[in-house]
């Protein structure tokens, strides 16, 4: 994983044109060559998201004593140009910029549209939260929390956010421990800079930050919480991380520790074993077993139609026609097989007597795979209007 936080310790170079602006809304100043309306939302989504931080860190609900500084630039081209003459490089996705005085600190973005919403404006907003209260966090801490939080996504229709997809990363996990590439617990929330590879050391500080904030153990929550009242605002990043860590084994040794943190890995599913044991379920006629699975799927992915069809195909089975047609309906539209879907809603309109429908589904499947539908769309149709 290539290094996010860049520590620039020259004067902030002055970018702002005739043509800029600056709104502050809250505890935000948004600087750019965009509209006003633009950087309003900006920085009204932006405070959303403080408001979220500090649901959990509990800082100074009034800010770091500063607004926190963004820098919005109207393309990905001179968004580049800036970074280049600045940190000489340049960035596919958002950055934060931390420098030596904080409240000069930038995060800098490009207009993208709606994609201005995405995953890496969640998590380069946190580094500048979290390093706007606390000089030097521990490495898990700001990386664990940092990638919990790229889950966490702006929704424009409700105006909140949201997390999608939260255990994206589990995969990530799960794959390097198999490998053998794995930090214990009581390791991770001791790691200091160079003592891991980041690549190993960051999803795996995300997984004990996950297990911790959402394990059904309130034990094992409160060590969290209360590990992050030992932050010191100017303390070193070995004394925070020393202290961090005293504070969780104050109460647990580090074998228990460890031990609920593999417990937690190996008994939590990934999106894909989630949809493999379903399948299993399903293909064994487990529906009851099934269903609860595929349901667990789409919590975890709601933009994916691989569930939504089984779930379709198990209402089905149960003779739930209006339902099985809901979820069929969804699979489509999320980019299921339309071929597949087709004929699943035909058969399904045809169980529930709507045969005008089912004709029309029956021949849009045969449509879209003559070599694969068309024998038993023609056989089914045939059937329906030649009753016996």
């Amino acid at each position: 994983m290539k290094k996010i936080i860049f520590i620039i310790l020259s004067a902030l170079f002055s970018v702002l044109s005739l043509h800029s602006l600056e709104v502050t809304r809250g505890l935000y100043t948004v600087t750019g060559e965009i509209s006003q309306d633009k950087a309003g939302k900006i920085a009204d989504v932006l405070n959303l998201y403080h408001n979220e931080f500090n649901d959990i860190f509990r800082f100074n609900p009034d800010g770091p004593g500063y607004k926190y500084q963004v820098l919005v630039f109207p393309d990905k081209g001179s968004y580049d140009e800036y970074l280049n003459r600045t940190i000489n490089q340049t960035r596919e996705d958002f950055v934060f910029l931390k420098y030596s005085k904080p409240e000069k600190s930038q995060l800098v973005l490009f207009d993208c549209g709606e994609g201005t919403w995405n995953k890496s404006l969640a998590r380069q907003c946190f580094f500048q939260y979290i390093y706007g209260n606390i000089l030097n966090p521990p490495l898990w801490l700001r990386e664990g929390f940092g990638i919990y939080f790229e889950s966490l996504l702006y929704d424009s229709k409700t105006n909140n956010l949201k997390y999608i997809q939260p255990l994206a990363w589990l995969d990530t996990v799960k794959s390097q421990r198999n490998k053998g590439d794995k930090i214990s617990a009581s390791d991770i929330i001791s790691a200091l800079p160079d003592q891991f590879s980041s690549s190993i050391l960051y999803p795996q500080s995300w997984a004990l930050v996950y297990y911790m904030m959402n394990t059904g153990d309130s034990s094992v929550s409160r060590l969290l919480w209360d590990s992050l009242f030992q932050l010191s605002v100017k303390g070193s990043i070995e004394s925070n991380t020393q202290a961090v860590a005293n504070s969780i084994l104050q109460w647990i040794t580090p074998g228990e520790l460890n031990a609920g943190f593999e417990d937690w890995i190996a008994e939590t599913k990934t999106w894909t074993e989630l949809l493999n044991s379903g399948i299993k379920y399903y293909s064994e006629k487990e529906y009851q077993m099934a269903e609860k699975t595929f349901e667990e799927a789409v919590l975890r992915n709601e933009r994916d139609s691989t569930a939504y069809y089984y779930l379709g195909l198990i209402a089905y089975n149960n003779g739930d026609y209006i339902t099985a047609e809901t979820y069929y309906r969804t699979a489509l539209q999320l980019g299921a097989d339309a071929g597949t879907v087709n004929w699943a809603l035909g058969l399904t309109a045809y169980a529930n007597s709507k045969h005008g429908d089912a004709i029309k589904y029956l021949n849009e499947a045969m449509r879209i795979s003559p070599e694969k539908y068309k024998e038993r769309c023609t056989e089914l149709i045939n059937k329906i209007n030649n009753p016996d």
